[in-house]
């Protein structure tokens, strides 16, 4: 059984640039050279590397050499995926993390949780512990977008959610 990797570990392999947010290698890793930036991108466009043959996704190894402890999930706030400077970061756990997410659009999708139906109504809903509630059918798509800003203030969404 593998040792779990320790910040000191981690620090003796690696140095952070707080300013630019990345790691670089301190040794010689594979084809990694010492001075080398950490990380390539994956399919999900995360940075990503191994250390002892282990994956981990840089944004969680810059937390843990920061904090010196494995956060649940990072969130990025500005939802870049490459920002990985420590302020953009935040630990959170899984549900807290999908308050958090971008607009991708989809068909009649006006604004996430936000969509005009065949009717030309528009309809909002939104997520609170896993389900999908309705909140409300509504003639025009300022009111809706209105109602589905309030329901994510008071379910505690992060304000760049949808964004």
């Amino acid at each position: 059984m593998k040792k779990e990797l320790t910040q000191q570990q981690l620090r003796s392999l690696v140095r952070y640039d707080s300013s630019t947010g990345e790691l670089f290698w301190k040794v010689d890793k594979g084809r990694a050279r010492v001075g080398a930036s950490v990380g390539c991108l994956s399919d999900k466009k995360y940075l990503v590397t191994s250390i002892n043959r282990k994956g981990y996704r840089v944004s969680r190894l810059v937390w843990f050499y920061v904090y010196g402890e494995w956060p649940d999930c990072v969130d990025h706030i500005d939802h870049n995926r490459t920002n990985n400077r420590i302020e953009n970061l935040r630990s959170v756990q899984n549900a807290q993390n999908c308050k958090n997410r971008s607009y991708k659009g989809g068909h009649g999708t006006i604004a996430l949780g936000v969509r005009r139906d065949k009717s030309g109504k528009y309809s909002a809903r939104i997520g609170k512990n896993g389900k999908c509630y309705h909140i409300g059918t509504f003639e025009t798509k300022e009111e809706a977008l209105e109602k589905r800003e309030k329901a994510e203030r008071e379910l505690g969404y992060h304000k760049n959610h949808g964004h």
